[in-house]
């Protein structure tokens, strides 16, 4: 009996050891998800702004046009009413230049 008793100390002891890892390992992971959730809330937040700011500066968007978006990670719906049909197109198309956009859904009317 003597002689098991250091062997069930020593997995015992591993089994901490183990334990605490996990532990650490687990924290780490949950700090790495916190960290890419706020880097994409960043990312996109500045997507918005760029967004805004080429819809804004078309050529041909006047008072009587309603431009509106929606950004979900890399991917921005166009949305709203245009007087000139050629504007959809290229609001799409500036959108669409932006550097991070992957996709734009045009739903312009």
């Amino acid at each position: 009996m003597s002689n098991q008793f250091p062997k069930l100390v020593h997995l015992v002891g591993a089994g901490a050891v183990i334990a605490a890892s996990l532990i650490s390992v687990s924290a780490h992971a949950q700090s790495t998800q916190k960290t890419l959730q706020q880097r994409r809330a960043a990312v996109e937040v500045q997507l918005q702004k760029e967004v805004r700011h080429v819809l804004v500066m078309q050529p041909f968007y006047s008072v009587f046009d309603n431009l509106e978006y929606k950004v979900e990670g890399d991917r921005v719906t166009l949305m709203g009413q245009v007087v000139k049909p050629v504007l959809k197109e290229d609001a799409a198309a500036s959108v669409k230049a932006i550097e991070g956009v992957s996709a734009v859904d045009n739903q312009i009317e």
